[in-house]
């Protein structure tokens, strides 16, 4: 996907995906956003999100409201607003959105004097020794996750870095959680997993190219938005 693109919707560490409308043309937005949720299949049906505006090029209040109608026409329900200008927020709050950010300022603040960052310490992967099951989630904050026996349907395991499963990915796996798009899945096999999500750039089960790696070792990466598939070794 280019960066052009009208419109993305990214999985989010926090539960709830993501939309970032783009185009300052809301016939473009609509139609990206249906094209989104045809791909998407029953993992945004009826769905609730976050709306973050830090990248929409048409931030006013009319062009706020019709996309809101638009998106909820859809089916779909914005729970929180993201980087938003204090006039929009206090419309976003009148209709009992939640603010998840602090308002987008209307001044460039003055960058503070760079300082030396502290030291961070090297945290070891957090290893899984019994296989997730469904209905577990679990989070690997700043580091690599490693599940040994494999991660079953309706289980979802989280990671900051990178997620090594040794068995049947079969449920949800998220690398790069905050944003690393050099995170990467590994899977000793891969049993058609609910969702994969590398730095919120996610593909489901009925993905096409999932089902032809199913049952196979892959190696899942990043390039440009697009999520890649690669055989591993053994």
């Amino acid at each position: 996907m280019s960066s052009a693109a009208p419109l993305r919707i990214k999985a989010d560490r926090f539960l709830f995906p993501v939309i970032f409308p783009v185009s300052a043309d809301m016939a473009a937005l609509r139609d990206a956003l249906r094209e989104k949720l045809a791909m998407a299949g029953d993992f945004l049906r009826s769905a609730s999100l976050v709306l973050d505006l830090g990248e929409w090029q048409s931030v006013n209040a009319q062009s706020f409201a019709t996309l809101l109608q638009f998106i909820e026409a859809e089916g779909l329900h914005i729970i929180g607003l993201r980087n938003a200008p204090e006039t929009l927020a206090a419309r976003a709050r009148a209709q009992g959105i939640t603010l998840l950010h602090a308002a987008r300022q209307a001044e460039p603040e003055v960058a503070p004097e760079p300082q030396a960052a502290a030291p961070v310490p090297v945290q070891g992967a957090l290893v899984l020794e019994q296989p997730v099951r469904s209905g577990q989630q679990v989070y690997a904050r700043g580091r690599d996750l490693v599940a040994l026996q494999g991660v079953n349907i309706g289980a979802e395991v989280l990671a900051d870095g990178n997620i090594f499963v040794y068995g049947r990915l079969a449920g949800r796996a998220l690398a790069g959680a905050v944003g690393d798009a050099g995170a990467r899945i590994f899977a000793t096999q891969l049993a058609l997993p609910q969702l994969i999500s590398i730095a919120g750039n996610f593909m489901l089960s009925d993905h096409p190219l999932v089902g032809q790696h199913e049952g196979k070792s892959v190696s899942i990466r990043l390039q440009s938005e697009d999520l890649v598939f690669e055989p591993l070794g053994y």
